[in-house]
């Protein structure tokens, strides 16, 4: 339902005051928390992302993108993994690394995004799939 990195929290449009306040109260004040008026609205499923990048759903909305950019801080792709769409379903990313689906498709062109703009990520950032367990350097 949520999706986040250590600058943003992003959450849907059907979480209640009552739980951003709890949230709010969870959580440093230096993370900033926003609901996100959304039609796909399971962002864990829509959004893969971690401190530098974050691949999204490619029918999100123009609006969702520019506030995933603004509210986490990172740079937005959007990307499908293995032809499917729900790039947050499929990978998880890390500052050190990430897990991707066994279906190979396009993992060179996730790795080239995360590789070219990781910025201040280890050298040593390895990408994984999740079944059968390869590292993509």
């Amino acid at each position: 339902m949520i999706s986040g990195n250590r600058k943003g929290l992003l959450v849907p449009s059907s979480t209640t005051d009552q739980e951003l306040l709890h949230l709010r109260n969870s959580i440093p004040s230096s993370v900033k928390i926003q609901r996100v008026e959304e039609r796909l609205s399971a962002l864990g499923n829509v959004i893969a992302c971690n401190d530098y990048v974050a691949l999204v759903h490619p029918d999100i909305e123009r609006e969702t993108e520019e506030i995933i950019g603004d509210v986490l801080g990172v740079e937005v792709f959007r990307q499908t993994v293995a032809g499917n769409t729900l790039v947050g379903s499929y990978c998880a990313l890390s500052n050190q690394g990430g897990l991707v689906s066994q279906f190979r498709r396009n993992i060179s062109l996730i790795s080239r995004y995360i590789h070219e703009r990781r910025y201040k990520i280890k050298k040593n950032y390895h990408l994984c799939y999740k079944y059968p367990w390869h590292v993509v350097q």
